[in-house]
């Protein structure tokens, strides 16, 4: 505990996250991340009429301020159509707040792209 405390106050350990909304980021800083909401609008036609869907793994750049400087694809969804869709989609839509750091940190994050979100079920109803 007191190597703890006294790693802390020199400055080579950074203190847990103030909350369990933020998320450690790989080289120590700290992150609170609202992902982005997939509308039915965004979902490309291709994906749709060929039954597409799947998980993106994105890598992008985070400013200190929150802002998104770079996105790409880490891990593809297996469909091209949803790859060059996401990090569009994610740059215009995600917000950060980034904590403890004043240089700009790497994260991976998942986009989920599903069928079942953006088509109604026979009644109507969209799908759970």
């Amino acid at each position: 505990m007191l190597a703890a405390i006294l790693l802390t106050l020199a400055g080579l350990a950074q203190p847990d996250p103030p909350s369990p909304d933020f998320h450690r980021a790989a080289d120590g800083g700290a992150f609170r991340y609202t992902p982005p909401r997939i509308d039915a609008g965004d979902y490309p036609p291709s994906a749709l009429a060929n039954d597409e869907q799947g998980t993106v793994i994105l890598r992008a750049d985070i400013l200190p301020d929150g802002t998104i400087s770079g996105c790409r694809v880490d891990r593809s969804s297996g469909s091209g159509a949803l790859d060059a869709a996401s990090c569009p989609l994610f740059v215009a839509r995600a917000h950060f707040r980034v904590i403890g750091r004043t240089t700009p940190v790497t994260v991976r994050l998942p986009i989920s792209w599903r069928l079942g979100d953006v088509r109604p079920a026979a009644d109507g109803e969209p799908q759970p």
